[in-house]
């Protein structure tokens, strides 16, 4: 006599980002569409990549209750496809997914499936933009936009993405939708690169920007290996460690320990009536003049 076997369902697929409190925060903006441009900015290590990913899903599943039709349709760009396998395709692969996202076509496109019976969310097109050829396809209709890796970084091969590439995509983000995002998921990049300037600088209209803490996700353990393998590159340790915008080094610096957060106040300062100011002037590679008054 042969016994039936029950097959257990699978457990729902849940990921939980409580420890992540800036990320949650993403998560839910891009899920609402809290701005047409999104940037976050993060050390190595700290889950850029799969908080993108989920909040693509995010975006999906409330596309669908306010009753537009699935899948969703976003486009994945990079640098380079040869980078999307290295990293982007390596993320989908993950068993935190539990096999969730499906990868077809020479792992060109992924698709995220769940629910019961199974049902596609959202389809993820990845296209890397090394030459012109492949950036005519940032014209492609979409929901959404979602540019990793867009500053360049030789320490993780990156040539990163142009600005003109950017601005080409995001009117491509347009399909019917309870909101367009446009996603831009990056290390921290030099001061001057568009990434920076666009978001943190400028603060153009219709953006919003995330700074994921360092060490938000990655362990100590990572951390601690990783400024090893960084020492005696300041530079770089300032971006993919410490959570802070390179600079180029002409020389030797005139002061360390310099941040933007510690540093320099978040609100414009007002000097008071009487008090003396001092001025400050250097006429090296950068003539400069900083102003200084004593606050106490």
């Amino acid at each position: 006599m042969r016994v039936a076997q029950r097959t257990k369902k699978p457990e729902p697929l849940t990921l939980s980002f409580d420890k992540q409190p800036v990320m949650t925060e993403f998560i839910e903006a891009v899920r609402l569409g809290k701005a047409k441009e999104i940037a976050v900015y993060g050390a190595r290590g700290d889950g850029k990549s799969c908080g993108s990913l989920t909040a693509i899903v995010a975006h999906a599943q409330e596309h669908h209750r306010q009753g537009f039709e699935l899948p969703t349709r976003w486009l994945a760009v990079r640098d380079s496809f040869a980078n999307h396998k290295i990293s982007t395709i390596e993320t989908l692969k993950k068993s935190l997914w539990q096999g969730a996202w499906k990868i077809t076509g020479q792992e060109h496109r992924a698709f995220f499936v769940a629910g019961d019976p199974p049902q596609i969310l959202t389809q993820l097109d990845l296209l890397g933009v090394d030459d012109q050829q492949a950036k005519d396809k940032l014209k492609l209709e979409v929901h959404g936009i979602w540019f990793e890796e867009a500053a360049p970084s030789s320490y993780l091969g990156s040539s990163g993405v142009d600005e003109d590439s950017w601005l080409i995509a995001l009117t491509s983000a347009r399909l019917p939708s309870h909101t367009n995002v446009c996603l831009l998921t990056t290390n921290y990049p030099d001061f001057d690169h568009w990434t920076w300037q666009r978001f943190v600088i400028e603060k153009a209209e219709g953006t919003l920007y995330f700074r994921i803490p360092p060490g938000e996700r990655a362990s100590p353990e990572q951390r601690a290996q990783w400024s090893k393998a960084l020492r005696g590159r300041a530079d770089l340790e300032k971006r993919l460690l410490l959570g802070e915008p390179g600079t180029t080094l002409l020389g030797q610096p005139v002061a360390t320990g310099f941040s933007l957060d510690s540093n320099v106040s978040a609100t414009r300062l007002i000097p008071r009536y009487g008090d003396a100011l001092g001025f400050g002037f250097d006429f090296g590679l950068c003539p400069s003049c900083i102003i200084g008054a004593n606050v106490g």
